[in-house]
């Protein structure tokens, strides 16, 4: 009895196309009771004004999404963080109201390298989690 090989065709891409999310893109979160000024956590508990997400391509911010435990009213702030100091820079801002989730249609333009952090910028909310896509320019 032989044996077949069969071969696929090679696909070799040298850059993701334009329109490739960072999948599975960026989520932040945090538990418990969340008021206004707390930054939101990445892996391993971190805040994410100490330790963000590196952006590793030019591209668009084309959606975000806010779950939360309970209906509840609060804005969150998607920033850039920049060294030394550090500075934060606006990006955009997501409204909540009255509600359990969001999902928001965006475009905002990112560059290589930018690290993102997201903060809840007014009121509270309990058991937050914000996830962000990035598609490639």
């Amino acid at each position: 009895m032989g044996c077949t090989v069969i071969k696929y065709p090679q696909n070799i891409a040298t850059t993701p196309p334009p329109g490739t999310s960072a999948s599975p893109g960026f989520q932040y979160g945090r538990a418990g009771l969340v008021n206004a000024g707390t930054y939101l956590q990445v892996i391993a508990n971190i805040p994410s004004s100490t330790a963000g997400n590196i952006v590793p391509f030019t591209g668009t911010l084309t959606r975000a999404f806010v779950t939360c435990e309970s209906n509840a009213t609060f804005t969150v702030k998607v920033q850039t963080r920049t060294d030394p100091g550090p500075v934060f820079t606006d990006i955009t801002t997501l409204t909540v109201t009255g509600a359990r989730r969001g999902d928001f249609a965006l475009s905002n333009q990112l560059t290589d390298g930018d690290e993102l952090v997201v903060i809840i910028d007014t009121g509270s909310c309990t058991n937050v989690q914000v996830g962000l896509i990035i598609e490639q320019n």
